[in-house]
């Protein structure tokens, strides 16, 4: 293999890196996103909760303020927002975990290029030392 070889090989490895650094930062900005309508439809069903409830104890003749259903209220909201706590830190953590791997292909894609160069003057010291020798 010759200096020069060696040289583009590490531009094609960089290459090949750096495309898989973009790709993971789509996939972190798609996660985000992924997140971002997992919580507005949280909203909508506990909104949508929330009026049934409100709802079935007008149709029972119950007290719209009555302790009872106030607490039922409380407690269907603390659920539902213990649930979307839970999805969203899970959307953060893989968000995360792609955001790393985006920098870590980016930091393989420099270190590949250095990698290439210092193949290619190992390789042409060996060959300038074979021309010596010959």
């Amino acid at each position: 293999m010759d200096a020069a070889a060696s040289v583009f090989g590490g531009y094609s490895d960089a290459a090949q890196y750096k495309t898989q650094a973009a790709l993971a930062t789509q996939q972190a900005k798609d996660v985000n996103l992924q997140s971002t309508q997992a919580s507005e439809q949280h909203r909508e069903q506990l909104n949508a909760s929330l009026a049934n409830i409100s709802a079935n104890r007008v149709q029972s003749g119950l007290s719209i303020d009555s302790p009872t259903a106030m607490a039922i209220q409380k407690e269907v909201k603390a659920g539902a927002g213990r649930t979307e706590q839970i999805q969203r830190l899970g959307y953060m953590n893989q968000g995360q975990s792609l955001q790393w791997q985006a920098a870590a292909s980016r930091r393989a894609a420099s270190n590949a290029i250095t990698g290439g160069y210092l193949k290619g003057f190992v390789q042409a010291g060996k060959d300038a030392a074979a021309a010596a020798g010959a």
